[in-house]
Order: structure tokens, then sequence, then C-alpha cells
């Protein structure tokens, strides 16, 4: 069926599914694994909710009916988080919304058949892959500037691919909606940044459209080793390293922008697609969830990335507790990276 006619077709008279759902409980992202059933069956062990990456072209729909078997075995609420092929962005965005919502298309289809339990849909807005890779190297190069940033940032505006882009995630959301499932997004922390001076210039230079759309929530990666092996480089001193004081700054930022849908994705506990150091203890993820918690984030609205750096650790469980809130001070690192990010945001076309 054309995609134009099934995005018009937004769910029926009563919703499709009948979603199994927690409150005042942590979700995590699960991304590379062979053993879908065992890692959901895990998250179930430490009291985690769960998103599963299904790859197009690398999943199939034994590997969806694998997850929500588990799932209602383990009593874990399921959201699926779909993903495309590298060589197609891998991430959604701009640039291929369009067979992204025709894979989540498919997902769903399957699921209404194998898996009415699904709580719903993860959308993980983000540049695709190979500009996700230059901008890394934009902010770690040696010898870059704020100037090779802003070239970086106006190169990949396109307004007029923006709004249709935006045009069509609405439309998938309003159909996830009518069918009973919650369609949450996460992305880049620059995102947050973006709502400051009340203009979409970051979203529009990274290729994600995630403002005036119902999300159910929204989260930004606050992940902060990532932070460190990213953007300590673009210090002055980088030798600088950041502290839990960074997620009570993009706390307090996702609570002023989206009130009660503000999010928060923390970690990291392994490594990732383009994250090769995880944070060093349980203590630290524990001290950054104590800091978002303080911040006002509710335990529901923070997803630790991810259940697979969990897998092999003795300690698993120390990492995803509930600890006591606990205010972060914001630190000088934070402070000098987002007054960087600022500057970028006054990019014109």
């Amino acid at each position: 069926m054309p995609l134009l006619i099934l995005l018009v077709a937004c769910g029926e008279s009563e919703p499709a599914f009948e979603p199994l759902r927690h409150e005042d409980r942590l979700s995590a992202w699960l991304e590379f694994t062979d053993t879908i059933g065992d890692d959901v069956a895990f998250a179930g062990e430490l009291g985690l909710d769960v998103r599963v990456a299904l790859e197009r072209e690398l999943h199939g729909r034994e590997h969806l009916v694998e997850a929500c078997d588990a799932a209602v075995e383990a009593d874990v609420a399921l959201q699926l988080w779909p993903l495309l092929p590298q060589d197609e962005g891998y991430w959604p965005n701009q640039g291929n919304v369009e067979p992204f919502i025709d894979w989540v298309h498919t997902l769903v289809d399957w699921a209404r058949e194998d898996c009415r339990s699904l709580d719903g849909v993860a959308f993980d807005l983000e540049m695709p892959y190979e500009r996700a890779m230059e901008l890394q190297d934009q902010f770690s190069a040696e010898d870059g500037s704020l100037v090779d940033l802003v070239d970086f940032f106006r190169e990949g505006i396109d307004r007029e691919g923006h709004e249709a882009a935006r045009a069509l995630f609405q439309a998938e959301v309003d159909r996830l909606h009518g069918l009973g499932l919650q369609a949450t997004l996460s992305t880049l922390p620059m995102l947050a940044d973006d709502t400051l001076d009340g203009d979409d210039t970051i979203a529009l230079a990274l290729w994600t459209p995630v403002e005036r759309i119902g999300w159910d929530e929204m989260s930004v990666q606050v992940y902060r080793s990532l932070f460190d092996e990213l953007f300590s480089g673009a210090l002055d001193d980088p030798e600088t390293t950041f502290t839990s004081g960074l997620i009570t700054s993009y706390a307090g930022t996702a609570l002023d922008a989206w009130g009660d849908r503000a999010a928060l994705d923390l970690g990291s506990t392994g490594t990732g697609i383009s994250l090769t150091e995880p944070l060093a203890s349980a203590a630290e993820l524990q001290a950054d969830l104590a800091a978002a918690l303080a911040a006002g984030i509710p335990l529901e609205r923070v997803q630790i990335y991810s259940l697979e750096g969990l897998r092999d650790r003795d300690d698993a469980a120390d990492w995803v507790a509930t600890p006591t809130p606990v205010a972060a001070a914001v630190d000088d690192a934070t402070l000098e990276l987002r007054d960087l990010i600022a500057a970028l945001d006054l990019i014109e076309e």
C-alpha cells in the first residue's frame, strides 16, 4: 500500500493494542544482541522496561515475536526501536523519513497479530550516520574552529525538507496514538539547546524535526562518557571532564521546554555505534541518575543506554538501582560547552 494512503489511515474505532505499561520504573535500550529473548528476560530480572532495536534487513518478524513473548513472560513493558541499515542513515531523520515510516508500519502490522501487549514505538531522531561521524570529527579536530562548525551546520539546512519530514512524523505519531501506542522521542542533546532562543536552527542543521509533534515523551541523550570523548577537545582545557552537573543542566532545560514530557537518556554502561568509552563504574551512573531525579525528571522518564552493557557485569543491579535524589552543581565544562552550542545556534541560512 502506498505510504500516503497508510499515513491517512489513522487507526480504528478501537485501539488495536492493550499495552503493558509501568510507572516509576527505569527503561533500558537494547541495541546489539543475538539473544533478544534472553536479554529481555534479563531486563525483567533487573526490574527494567526495555526498548529493543529492530534494524531492517537484520531483524525480522521472528525477532519481534521473541522480544514480545519474553517481555510478557518477564512483565517488561516493551517499545520497539526501529532502525534502518547504516547506508540509509541508521537513525530516522528528514533524509530517510519515508523508508523509516514504511519500516515502522511493517513492525506495527506484525505486532498487531503477534504482540498486542506492545507499549509503543521509540523514535531515535538523529543525523544520518555518515553526517553524525562528520560532526564528531568537527568537534574533535585539533585544528578546527567555530567557523568550521558554523559552516557544517549551515550547509545542512533545508527548511522545505525539514517541514515535509515534520508533517510525516506527526502523521505517524497520530496513527500510533490511534492504535493505542505511545510514540516516544529520543534525540541529540543539542536539540535541548535549540529551545533556548525560540527557533529551530539546530534542528534544521541536524535534520531532526522534533518540535510541534505530539510525542508522549521527549528525551535527550546526556551520555556523560560520550561528552568526555567528543566534546572535551572543543573546550579551552581539553583535559576537562564533565560531572553529573551536565545532567542537572540538561534536565533543567528539558523541563523548561517540554514540561512533563521531558526525559533523559543516561549512560553509558558499555559501548555503542558512536561510543567507545563507558562510564567507569556503577557509582558514576548512580550519581547521574540521582542528579536527574533531584532536577525533577521522574524515574519512568529515564532510559539507560544500554542493557547489553550490563550483561556481563557482576554488579549490574548496582548500576540501575534507584538512588536517593542528590543535586549536582553545574560544572564549568558544561557551561562552556553550552555557550559554544548557543553560539552555533546563531547561524543564519
